[in-house]
This record gives C-alpha cells, structure tokens and sequence, in this order.
C-alpha cells in the first residue's frame, strides 16, 4: 500500500509538471504586452509570456469626503461618466477603503472602488467621475476625478523550462478567452517519465493483489 501510495504521487506531480508545459490564459480578456519566441528556443521556467487583463469590467477608485462615510456602501449603485464617451454607465460600489487622504485644502477623505461593464469602447486611463446618491436623495461628488483601470492586469510567466513546440494567439491587443493557449513547451524526458512510472504502479497494484 507504501509503495503503491507513493507511486501515485509521484505520477500526480509528473502529470502536474507535464500540465505546466502548457501556458494558458487564466481568464477572457486582452493580451496588451507578449514576448516573442522561436520554435525550439530554449525557455526557462518563470519567463514572461504576456500580460493579460481583463478589459471586460473597468474600475474607477475615487475619494470622498468622511461627511459621507455614512451614506457610501458597498454594492449602491453609481452613475460613473466619462467625458470622451459623454454618456453614463451605470456601476457599483465594489469596496470601500478607510484611508485618510489628505486634500491641499485640509479635506479628509476616503477610497471608493467602483466597477462597471466595459461595454467594448472604453479602456484603461480615461478620464471618469462618479455621482452616488445618498439617502435623502442629495448627490454626492468625490473629490476629483481619477481614472479608469482595468478590472484586473496579470502578468502570465512560464511554470516549466524547455524548448518551444508552439506558439498561440501572441498578437498585443488580441481578445483570448479563458485556458487558451498561448504557449507551448517540450520536454525530452516527461512522457518516457509517465511511462515509467505507470508501470511502477501496475506493478504496485499486482503486489499488492498478491498481498491480499
């Protein structure tokens, strides 16, 4: 059961280590800055592949006055604007920060972070302001403007070293979808490895059986 146990694990870790040959997109979004490699260039492990965001949501951090700590929730609805479009998009209060920022004219205020639907036009570092409501219906303004950001920026590296077999959609500003592939790397040892190890198991299995 000892030998049969431990052969299982090592397949478990050889099968990991075959699954991270491959370099997927971890989610749907826009590849805005890929590497460049050769067929059979040799890579090493933790490379740079791309970086990926997630330009389907945007989120916008804002700061408000302390006045109002009281009337700002997470999940109100907010009308976030954007100059450039000239027109409103509809978001939500995704988190709300209880810093302490300080204005040049004495003011303290805190974070609030909004999300909303990218409807496809927008992107990272536009202008836009919010308007939130309070409870008795008095609008309620941020201090300045910020900008917008991607709702989420992640920068995708290999997990294995060897050479490259193939490469996927590495084009910069190119729209990839959840577990595509954007790189593909070989290894001289790991399939004979599996192989190997498969027959350690049978074998652990047939002992075992006699055992029995």
């Amino acid at each position: 059961e000892n030998q049969l146990s431990e052969a299982q694990e090592e397949m478990n870790r050889l099968l990991e280590e075959a699954n991270s040959l491959t370099v997927r997109a971890p989610f749907a979004g826009k590849l805005i800055d890929v590497e460049e490699f050769q067929i059979d260039q040799q890579v090493g492990e933790g490379t740079k592949v791309a970086t990926l965001v997630n330009d389907k949501k945007l989120k916008l951090s804002l700061y408000f006055s302390y006045a109002y700590e009281n009337d700002i929730q997470v999940g109100q609805s907010v009308q976030v604007t954007i100059p450039a479009v000239m027109r409103p998009f509809t978001g939500r209060v995704e988190k709300i920060n209880k810093v302490s920022y300080i204005s040049p004219e004495g003011g303290v205020s805190f974070e609030v972070v909004i999300a909303f639907d990218n409807p496809g036009t927008l992107t990272a570092g536009m202008d836009a302001s919010a308007v939130l409501t309070a409870g008795d219906g008095t609008d309620i303004y941020p201090y300045e403007n910020g900008k917008t950001e991607f709702y989420e920026v992640r920068e995708i590296k290999t997990k294995a070293k060897g050479p490259v077999l193939s490469q996927g959609n590495q084009l910069k500003y190119a729209d990839v979808k959840e577990g595509e592939v954007l790189l593909t790397l070989g290894s001289d040892t790991i399939e004979a490895d599996i192989r190997a190890q498969n027959e350690q198991i049978e074998t652990a299995l047939e002992d075992l059986a006699k055992a029995e």
